[in-house]
């Protein structure tokens, strides 16, 4: 009777490791920067039109430099949109 309550003991352990670890490794994965499109209005251009990479996650603030200037980039809430507002990040290197 106690080799049964041990076996099943261990494999309850078994299974509550690996549901544990798959949960871990799927919240490692939202944490990983992922590239996103942004945009920069340079002086004299249209709004959106020249493109950059940036990622959604970060510290730093997205910025460029284009014809000798600095740019902050900003993102599209849609792929579709005319404005660019949202603010985008990369990672302190």
């Amino acid at each position: 009777m106690k080799n049964k309550f041990s076996e099943i003991i261990i494999v309850i352990a078994v299974i509550s490791t690996a549901i544990g670890a798959s949960f871990e490794i799927y919240a490692s994965k939202k944490n990983v920067l992922t590239p996103k499109s942004g945009y920069i209005y340079p002086i004299g251009g249209s709004p959106c039109s020249i493109s950059i990479q940036c990622n959604d996650l970060g510290n730093v603030v997205c910025t460029v430099v284009y014809q000798s200037n600095m740019y902050q980039a900003f993102g599209k809430e849609t792929p579709g949109e005319t404005s660019c507002t949202v603010i985008l990040f990369r990672p302190n290197l």
